[in-house]
């Protein structure tokens, strides 16, 4: 896709990403542009390659060629502790902090924003209480994290990413190891972060009915490249998720909202 221009918080210009030893990119010629406000969920099947064009979003990994901007910058020039001060990174590799207490790991967040002595000021405090507000901590605040379950820790590193509170959310799998009252308050608090601060959020996920229910914007990513981008009505057809996901599907609406059925392999 061509990048839209001017005034986006990231913007992504003709990114490939190679490996040694394997023939084909991992990520090959991407472009497309990330907005305030901007809620952009990525999907597609296993091996695609999302999670490592999210990797290079983040500036964890360095594109082949092409080039990603952040406001406005080529983000190669950014020193690591200065893109975390306006970018957050949810991975689905990241171990878990157990030697820390949940309020500890929230914490983590303020990092970014604190002095080398990582001294914690009233505005980081306050900071660290909304978001263990916002993700029902307060009553874990004091626990150890490894006394906590998937889902509860899972919590635990959302909070963590909004105390961070940065222009940009990156978020790989954020639903997985959650209930479903807690996928969808999870996806309800990411729309209301995006709308309320105009945070620019791009989310992979394998759950079409709520990238279809959420995303301002849709990316269909297969083989390192984009197939679609735009609205769910516009992505989500049943012949192109056959086509790319190698299944059948059975496609409807309910109160304006896109549902999808699996039925069986193309």
């Amino acid at each position: 896709m061509e990048s839209r221009g001017s005034g986006s918080v990231l913007s992504v210009h003709d990114v490939t990403f190679r490996v040694a030893g394997v023939e084909a990119p991992l990520v090959g010629n991407v472009s497309f542009d990330v907005f305030p406000g901007d809620f952009v969920c990525i999907v597609g099947p296993n091996g695609a390659g999302k999670s490592t064009l999210l990797s290079l979003l983040g500036g964890a990994l360095a594109p082949t060629s092409g080039q990603i901007l952040l406001l406005g910058r080529n983000l190669r020039e950014w020193e690591r502790p200065r893109i975390a001060s306006h970018v957050s990174l949810l991975s689905q590799f990241a171990p878990p902090v157990f030697e820390y207490t949940v309020r500890e790991v929230v914490a983590m967040g303020r990092a970014p924003h604190q002095d080398a002595w990582l001294r914690m000021r009233a505005e980081d405090e306050r900071a660290v209480d909304a978001a263990l507000a916002r993700w029902e901590l307060d009553a874990l605040a004091s626990r150890a994290v490894a006394t906590l379950s998937g889902g509860e820790q899972k919590r635990v590193a959302l909070a963590r990413i909004f105390a961070q509170a940065t222009e940009v959310m990156l978020l790989d799998e954020p639903g997985s190891s959650l209930d479903l009252r807690q996928t969808i308050s999870l996806h309800e608090h990411i729309a209301s972060e995006v709308r309320e601060r105009k945070v620019a959020c791009v989310a992979v996920t394998h759950d079409l009915a709520i990238a279809a229910r959420f995303a301002t914007r849709i990316v269909l990513f297969a083989k390192g490249s984009i197939q679609a981008e735009g609205t769910a009505d516009e992505v989500l057809t049943e012949a192109r998720v056959r086509e790319v996901f190698g299944a059948e599907v059975a496609l409807g609406t309910h109160q304006g909202m896109r549902w999808f059925v699996p039925i069986r392999t193309a």
